[in-house]
């Protein structure tokens, strides 16, 4: 009797192994069939076999690039092991004045019945506006504003740049001669030719930095950020790349407040330097920021937020969104600022 109870409680475990390898198996089966349905979609979705295209900027619309597809925006797309189904939802769009694709949905099916969907949302389009200078008389001043004393600052600023025959058109300054400090491009046929300059000067000497790498003169948009560290070095970062850092640590404890304006575009006596081109996001910190943060104010682009990068130093924030005040202040400074010339337009 003992023998036979044994037999069968070894019958039960062998069934109960066999059971759990059998249901393993179908685990990992589902799982692989899973896996695969998404990938192919996945496929669909973000490997150019089905994208969206825009129009004017703004209208978005379906298209499949799978094989000899019509353009249509609907399709089913079959394989040997399934079919995937591609659809659209369009809603009313204030921006286009008609409809608007707002959900894109992929739903992948086996030949078994079995079916998995994935779903793309698409928002409104996003709209990012700058300041258009005509590199002859315009300008924007903010007032007597960031008067940097002793105080270690950084600026931020985007800008796309055509050629003129001014050799240093300005990005921002406070500066007009004496002490103070600035940002600028050399376009003077120098070996310098094409980077940008930062500069601060003190009662007696002027010290400068240059960018490195990419050249601010080919017409693209450009980023750039300098900072000011008093009891270090001053560096220019041109689109997220580090320049040669200059010290300025002599300058350490020299207050170099005066009573000029925090000009945008051209000399502070508005008369020579005017920059051509689009300036957009000009920002001031009263603290140094760190590689990380100046890279991920590049790499974010300019519809990203500078209130989001050291926020508790952020003194000044000019994004030029604002289409009732374009030099509205976005940061908690609130100093708005005077157009002359510049046009405010799209980006």
């Amino acid at each position: 009797m003992r023998y036979k109870k044994t037999q069968e409680g070894m019958f039960i475990a062998l069934f109960a192994l066999a059971t759990v390898v059998i249901i393993g198996i179908l685990v990992s089966y589902m799982s692989n069939w899973v896996n695969d349905m998404v990938a192919t979609q996945t496929q669909v979705f973000f490997s150019k076999q089905a994208y969206w295209n825009t129009y004017s900027g703004m209208e978005i619309a379906t298209s499949k690039k799978i094989a000899s597809l019509d353009d249509i925006p609907n399709a089913d797309v079959s394989f040997s092991t399934g079919t995937i189904t591609i659809a659209r939802t369009t809603t009313a769009n204030e921006y286009l004045g008609g409809n608007k694709v707002s959900t894109i949905t992929s739903t992948g099916s086996d030949l078994r019945g079995r079916s998995r969907a994935m779903k793309l949302t698409i928002g409104n389009p996003a709209v990012d506006y700058a300041l258009l200078f005509d590199g002859n008389n315009d300008y924007v001043t903010m007032g007597d504003v960031h008067d940097v004393g002793t105080s270690d600052f950084t600026i931020s600023t985007w800008f796309r740049y055509s050629a003129t025959e001014n050799t240093l058109p300005q990005l921002v300054n406070k500066y007009n001669g004496g002490m103070g400090y600035g940002l600028e491009i050399v376009d003077d046929g120098s070996e310098d030719d094409g980077k940008i300059r930062a500069f601060i000067k003190n009662a007696s000497a002027r010290i400068n930095a240059l960018s490195t790498g990419a050249t601010a003169k080919d017409g693209d948009w450009h980023h750039v950020v300098a900072t000011w560290d008093r009891d270090g070095n001053l560096t220019v970062y041109l689109d997220g790349i580090a320049g040669t850092s200059v010290s300025i640590n002599t300058q350490s404890g020299d207050d170099i407040q005066n009573a000029l304006a925090f000009v945008i575009g051209a000399e502070n006596n508005h008369t020579a330097q005017f920059f051509k081109g689009f300036i957009n996001d000009v920002a001031f910190w009263t603290a140094v920021l760190n590689e990380a943060q100046v890279q991920t104010l590049y790499i974010q682009g300019f519809s990203f937020s500078a209130t989001n990068i050291a926020n508790e130093d952020l003194a000044g924030y000019w994004n030029f969104n604002d289409q009732t005040d374009p030099t509205d202040d976005v940061s908690s400074s609130n100093n708005t600022g005077d157009i002359s010339g510049a046009i405010f337009t799209g980006t």
